[in-house]
């Protein structure tokens, strides 16, 4: 099923509300009910119950929202480094081979600006300019940039970055499989509710009051104001 395949259209914690209602009112006026449809007895209100139980078990789509938004921020802050770490080498690598094309190309001088946005490709970037590094350890202590740090440094930002990536698309999944799994328990709330309106609807078709209890709230429509324009 799809993420909003819903069967109503009422806001969530409506239905939420409205399931709690139907509950209460179900345990003084269930016999109504039961003289019309035998299989709404006890039992109906408290499986109405169960499946509101059901769902506050399952993890709010806040969370996930709140997630998203933690590892969003925390990839920028990566990306970042990565980028402050790769200035500080290409500053060396400019002032030690000024013009030198070839070490350009080798330190990936112009490349960068294709990747230095893109996280993929910023993770692959960073990959090799720490080979490249690794490679030209001993020259590059000599123009004065400390290879050691520097190499500890992207390792890190690779490691993090990537770490960063796998939790975003973990949330991702995460949060689609509870979603399918919260809209399914509420469009099995939602059919038990309608069930017991639809009924509502023929048993108390001479008592507003009653049929109130058992009424289901409805989405109202934003109204839009259209202002006359002056001719």
């Amino acid at each position: 099923m799809p993420i909003n395949n819903r069967l109503y259209t009422i806001p969530d914690p409506e239905l939420v509300t409205s399931a709690n209602l139907f509950i209460e009112e179900l345990r003084t006026f269930v016999t109504d009910f039961t003289v019309f449809d035998q299989s709404i007895d006890l039992t109906y209100p408290l499986e109405i119950a169960k499946l509101l139980n059901d769902l506050s078990s399952i993890k709010p789509d806040v969370t996930f929202v709140t997630q998203q938004a933690e590892l969003t921020e925390k990839v920028a802050n990566l990306m970042r480094q990565g980028r402050e770490l790769y200035g500080t080498l290409s500053f060396f690598i400019r002032k030690a081979f000024a013009d030198n094309q070839s070490i350009y190309q080798q330190f990936g001088l112009r490349e960068y600006g294709g990747v230095r946005t893109n996280v993929q490709k910023m993770i692959v970037f960073l990959e090799v300019i720490k080979e490249q590094v690794l490679i030209n350890q001993e020259h590059l202590d000599e123009i004065g940039c400390q290879s050691t740090v520097l190499l500890s440094n992207l390792e890190q930002v690779i490691l993090d970055l990537r770490t960063a990536v796998l939790m975003q698309d973990v949330v991702r999944r995460d949060r689609k499989q509870m979603t399918e799994l919260r809209v399914k328990k509420l469009n099995e709330i939602y059919l038990l509710l309608r069930n017991i309106e639809k009924i509502a609807n023929f048993i108390y078709k001479d008592s507003p009051e009653k049929l109130q209890k058992f009424t289901l709230p409805v989405r109202r429509k934003k109204i839009v104001k259209v202002t006359a324009s002056k001719a």
